[in-house]
């Protein structure tokens, strides 16, 4: 009786110590799905869309759009739309005159500058001024309009290295029926623009996403072989 005891209680401890692994590799599992989905959530994750709205005196409205906060190595695309107005008491070229004003809520710049009549050749110009990141286009570009129209520039930003950066966007209008010795190039709206970068522990936002991935399948390939070794086990 003693060796039939002692058999039964022998294969509870072994019963008891494969529900308990079990038990274990299931919870490890269950961290490992954890952290992996966070990983990947972080690398996937919408950005932080920003925009601010100006109204330019005697021109139109600016908006500016962007992606405030991005995971190192992403790129955030910046976009500053000019909608100008349609004036129909434009009879000529009007005497330069220089305002400046803050916007109540972004600090903004707004120059008002000459104004021509709607058969003079304009010319809408754009520049980013950010430090410390990669930027394109570099420098000012420019797309002509006439009052009514619209105006887009874009721009792509990228960072490899975590930080906070702080810059400005310039809009200027060129007068391109000016003879060319008066031609000016002043700003009439300068908007300042902040983007952050950050990494997850050591890891970009395409890292991330790639490690999320694989930990996702390897976890799942993981709870294939353990219910499959559950099925083996003798009974």
């Amino acid at each position: 009786m003693q060796s039939i005891d002692g058999f039964f209680y022998y294969l509870s401890i072994e019963y008891n110590t494969a529900v308990q692994g079990k038990k274990l590799q299931y919870c490890l599992l269950a961290v490992w799905f954890t952290l992996s989905v966070g990983i990947l959530s972080w690398g996937v994750w919408p950005r932080s869309l920003e925009s601010r709205h100006l109204a330019v005196p005697g021109y139109g409205r600016l908006t500016l759009e962007w992606d405030s906060h991005n995971p190192i190595g992403d790129i955030s695309i910046i976009k500053l739309s000019f909608d100008l107005e349609e004036k129909n008491d434009r009879s000529g070229v009007s005497q330069p005159s220089i305002k400046a004003r803050f916007s109540n809520s972004s600090q903004s710049v707004v120059v008002n500058q000459v104004e021509v009549n709607e058969e003079a050749a304009k010319l809408a110009e754009a520049r980013l001024e950010l430090a410390g990141v990669d930027l394109k286009p570099l420098g000012i570009v420019g797309q002509p309009f006439r009052p009514g129209g619209e105006v887009v520039f874009y721009w792509n930003v990228n960072s490899l290295v975590e930080g906070d950066f702080q810059g400005s966007a310039w809009l200027y209008v060129v007068d391109k029926s000016a003879p060319k010795n008066l031609r000016s190039r002043d700003p009439v709206a300068i908007q300042p623009i902040d983007l952050h970068w950050r990494d997850l522990f050591g890891l970009s936002g395409t890292a991330a996403r790639y490690v999320g991935i694989f930990g996702l399948l390897a976890g799942f390939l993981f709870f294939i072989v353990i219910r499959l070794q559950g099925r083996q086990a003798p009974q």
